[in-house]
């Protein structure tokens, strides 16, 4: 089966939702206290640039006005991020206070709510939607003072790397704001690259293949060399090796989805990623707070073994936000925005 299909003489390319659900899976993978730790800062190097990568590679900036984008925007992600955290909230208060790692964390309701009002880089995995919203807004505004792609691309890097020797990790200000320059320029780096996609999928097969061995064996090189980042808290290390090793891991992974063939379960994750992305904590959690309390001496396992209960715990998780997934989009589809 094709992995391109066309509507309304548009392309659409079908791996771009597969490689959503790949780096979905790698979040999950890196949210996982058992994942080894080589894998983990391999995971790291490149799993959240890349989705605000593909968020440039679908993300119109020219078209249309401000009001219009901020408005589709806002139901998109900030929506999710308010529905979501109220979940959030309902578990911390029942259940997350009480049980588990969180109930030690001396970190009151009162906190939460903060928390999730301002937006900011603690509460759980939906900092990233807020951080995908403001990234947007300002890429729009970018994009309607500097006409040339090439110019901006240009522009947002050098910005990159002057505003953080400035800014300490761990600096939060409202709305993941403190990490937008580097938000940016993935997303403008991915809006960047769409132009190329066509060029890209008429590339011989075992030509792309190559490459792709080569982007992905030196961005695996490079992320080693500069060890564990976490672009949330604005921990990149080195900025050049960690600005070179994802956009290498980026592109590589690119080239070899755009190589197979379609993979309905991928896409699945795919088109569903929101969802999984804000719950897969609860569930994991869950089945981790199980298999460490009354199943395996976590203590024991070694690399492989680690790697193979990490595998089943993804795969358990996924099953088990299938109904879930069903319910929000069939009956709930406001939590997503869709009304």
């Amino acid at each position: 089966m094709s992995n391109t299909e066309s509507i309304n003489g548009k392309i659409r390319y079908l791996w771009i939702d597969m490689l959503k659900g790949f780096g979905m899976l790698l979040v999950l993978i890196g949210h996982n206290s058992l994942t080894p730790e080589g894998v983990n800062n391999y995971v790291y190097s490149f799993h959240v640039p890349l989705f605000f990568f593909m968020s440039g590679m679908v993300s119109d900036f020219k078209k249309g006005n401000f009001i219009g984008f901020l408005k589709k925007k806002f139901k998109q992600l900030i929506i999710p991020y308010f529905s979501f955290g109220i979940v959030f909230l309902v578990y911390m208060f029942f259940i997350g206070s009480r049980f588990g790692s969180d109930a030690n964390n001396n970190i009151t309701i009162l906190d939460y709510c903060k928390g999730l009002l301002y937006g900011n880089g603690n509460f759980w995995p939906i900092w990233f939607l807020t951080a995908l919203f403001s990234g947007n807004i300002v890429v729009y505004l970018a994009f309607k003072i500097v006409y040339n792609d090439y110019l901006l691309l240009l522009i947002s890097i050098i910005v990159f790397f002057v505003t953080n020797q400035f800014i300490k990790s761990d600096f939060y200000l409202p709305y993941e704001l403190s990490i937008v320059f580097g938000t940016s320029f993935f997303i403008i780096a991915g809006n960047f690259i769409k132009k190329y996609l066509s060029k890209i999928n008429t590339l011989k097969n075992n030509y792309k293949f190559v490459i792709c061995l080569f982007f992905l064996s030196i961005g695996f090189f490079l992320s080693t060399l500069n060890g564990r980042v976490d672009m949330n808290s604005m921990k990149f290390n080195n900025d050049y090796l960690f600005i070179a090793s994802s956009l290498f891991s980026i592109c590589g992974f690119i080239l070899l989805f755009s190589l197979l063939p379609v993979v309905k379960s991928l896409m699945y994750v795919g088109k569903n990623s929101l969802i999984i992305l804000c719950l897969h904590i609860l569930v994991g959690g869950a089945i981790l707070f199980i298999i460490k309390g009354w199943i395996i001496d976590t203590t024991t396992l070694n690399g492989i073994s680690s790697f193979i209960i990490v595998f089943l715990t993804v795969v358990f998780q996924i099953i088990i936000l299938i109904p879930i997934i069903n319910l929000i989009n069939n009956r709930f589809p406001y939590m997503l925005g869709k009304f």
